[in-house]
């Protein structure tokens, strides 16, 4: 059984719900003492919910009868907080717990995510660009993000952040969503806390993580795939050393910014966003870009 089970970024309400996928994923969700939701549950409260959209609801309500179900905010279900209790869910800004000796902290990431208050204007615009680009093709508009040069630059602040804020709470490991992009990031130095993303489930190739005796390992699950949407548990290469079981062959994804097996980076410092203080959290804020 694992101590946990993670996902995040599903965007309930969303037309870029994988809607399917979450409910097969669900229906299949392994043993588990906890499922943690680590923001973006919903895409916003006043969203119009389809039926697969409320299925999704009644699922993680009866998942919450058998084991503790935690709701990190987002920035996008930030007054979510009643249909949290709804289902169940512990309604949390953060949240901590351990698993093998090792300290795991959980948080969304918007925190550091700064270009919305710096350039709202250009966000609105940058996101209404995404958008219909996305309505036309995930695949195209996903590769159109990753080759931003500001899309990059908010990635390592909100990795470079959530590891300074880690260190700070004096956790081993920390755990966020907010870029939608699935991300296990080798520490600087063995006293560094190790940066793991969830990815999003508004992708062709959703994510989730596994917590098990301090292990942790990122799986890929394919909305798209024929045989009924079964997951794909490809595991990334254990990070920081972590000793652990054989795993089996990475089958890598079409996501950039991935640890492969070989040598530990030098640092989290990226020269785009050299020099850029961290930014302080808040909540009532428009769409970051990392959305």
């Amino acid at each position: 059984m694992f101590d946990a089970v993670l996902l995040s970024d599903l965007h309930i309400g969303s037309e870029f719900c994988q809607a399917r996928a979450v409910l097969d994923f669900l229906d299949q969700l392994p043993e588990t003492n906890r499922l943690v939701l680590l923001g973006d549950v919903l895409e916003k409260t006043e969203h119009h919910l389809t039926k697969q959209h409320w299925r999704i609801l009644s699922r993680l309500r009866k998942i919450s009868d058998r084991m503790e179900v935690i709701w990190v905010i987002g920035n996008h279900d930030a007054d979510a907080e009643s249909v949290a209790h709804l289902i169940g869910a512990d309604f949390v800004t953060e949240f901590q717990f351990e698993s093998g000796g090792k300290r795991l902290l959980c948080v969304h990431g918007d925190a550091w995510d700064s270009f919305w208050r710096d350039h709202p204007i250009v966000t609105n615009i940058v996101d209404w660009l995404y958008v219909n680009l996305k309505r036309l093709s995930r695949r195209l508009a996903r590769r159109a993000k990753l080759n931003s040069r500001t899309f990059l630059q908010c990635i390592e602040r909100v990795r470079r952040g959530a590891v300074e804020y880690a260190r700070a709470k004096q956790a081993d490991l920390v755990i966020c969503g907010h870029t939608h992009l699935a991300e296990a990031k080798r520490a600087s130095s063995a006293d560094s806390p190790i940066y793991f993303n969830t990815g999003c489930w508004t992708d062709h190739t959703c994510h989730y993580l596994t917590v098990q005796h301090g292990l942790l390992d990122l799986h890929e699950f394919h909305p798209d795939d024929a045989a009924g949407c079964r997951p794909s548990r490809a595991r990334l290469p254990r990070a920081g050393g972590y000793p652990g079981r054989p795993t089996s062959p990475f089958v890598p994804a079409d996501d950039a910014g991935r640890d492969s097996a070989g040598p530990a980076e030098p640092g989290l410092e990226d020269p785009l966003a050299s020099g850029q203080e961290l930014p302080p959290g808040g909540r009532d804020r428009p769409q970051p870009v990392c959305r």
